[in-house]
């Protein structure tokens, strides 16, 4: 099994905002939020860091309630964000988010569309200029169909630093608070 990373990054959110609209959206679906050392189905939630606060959430079984999630506090901190995310080290995907709506997605390999059922997964360039972004800056990671890691350069574009830590890629960014969510 190769790398499996998802990350919500929120544009100029604060980090503290973010887990209380999450604390809200899981206690609303019969959860609870336990802080402590992340595990296996965990997040952690990092400090702003170039104007992006990263959510790192590992493999689990809420896609749908977590995609859900991420645009409620999109809708709610008006702000921009994207989940991203690398499959077992095969290929990459976004999904960008604007006030709550989905506005573009990519994945890599355009037959693994599933993650996105019933929408274009190829990747607008031009939908990052909600970030002030220029297309250009953007497109080219949206034709490497070959390199899985291409997410990296993806992210340094956008300001999101990673570095290999001990095995794992790890946010630059330090982290505010690392939780799990349980069934109350």
């Amino acid at each position: 099994m190769g790398l499996a990373l998802r990350y919500n990054i929120f544009h100029h959110a604060d980090p503290k905002a973010v887990y209380g609209l999450l604390h809200a959206f899981w206690e609303k679906r019969g959860h609870r939020i336990v802080e402590g050392p992340r595990e296996f189905n965990g997040y952690v939630l990092h400090h702003e860091r170039n104007g992006w606060t990263l959510l790192n959430w590992s493999g689990g079984w809420e896609w749908k309630l977590r995609r859900e999630a991420q645009l409620r506090i999109s809708r709610l901190l008006n702000c921009t964000g994207l989940l991203v995310f690398v499959y077992d080290g095969r290929y990459w995907g976004y999904e960008l988010f604007h006030q709550g709506v989905e506005v573009d997605h990519f994945v890599q390999k355009p037959e693994e569309h599933q993650w996105f059922p019933g929408r274009d997964c190829a990747g607008r360039a031009e939908a990052f200029q909600l970030l002030d972004i220029p297309p250009a800056d953007i497109a080219p990671h949206l034709r490497n169909t070959s390199d899985a890691n291409g997410f990296l350069e993806f992210l340094a574009t956008l300001g999101v630093g990673l570095e290999l830590r001990e095995g794992y890629y790890t946010p630059l960014a330090k982290p505010w608070r690392e939780f799990k969510i349980v069934p109350i």
